[in-house]
């Protein structure tokens, strides 16, 4: 009896053994889809730790403060989010108003031009007929 009491011990010490290295193997080498990649993940489900903090005053707040800061956090991204299109919409437009300037600002140039011009004319129409004049008082 106390033989096969070893025995069992020493079979369930090598399954132990053979589960251990099949589960530190699978860190060395990288697998994803094979069996031994499924130990781990199992494995590690398995052995997992959890621990629990009774509830008490200062751990309702600290959740309560962290979904403040949560609350917070979205407000803030809507507000970022706001200005950008805000920030955007003054561009657009502002861009549109420098169109506008430029396209103004050439015609009344234009038209600045073509009064010089016409100014020019007369005053070479005019020119001309003072010299006529002049000549005919000679």
């Amino acid at each position: 009896m106390h033989y096969h009491h070893r025995k069992k011990i020493h079979i369930s010490l090598v399954f132990l053994l053979m589960i251990s290295l099949l589960f530190f193997i699978s860190f060395f080498k990288p697998v994803k889809k094979t069996w031994i990649g499924g130990l781990r993940n199992n494995l590690a489900n398995v052995v997992g730790v959890s621990a629990a903090v009774p509830e008490n005053r200062y751990n309702i707040l600290a959740q309560q403060l962290e979904q403040e800061k949560l609350k917070i956090q979205e407000k803030e991204n809507k507000i970022l989010e706001k200005e950008k299109a805000l920030k955007d919409e003054y561009y657009r437009k502002n861009e549109i108003f420098q169109k506008k300037v430029a396209v103004y600002g050439f015609f009344i140039s234009l038209v600045l031009l073509i009064l010089v011009i016409v100014n020019f004319y007369y005053d070479i129409r005019r020119n001309k007929s003072k010299v006529n004049i002049i000549k005919l008082q000679r």
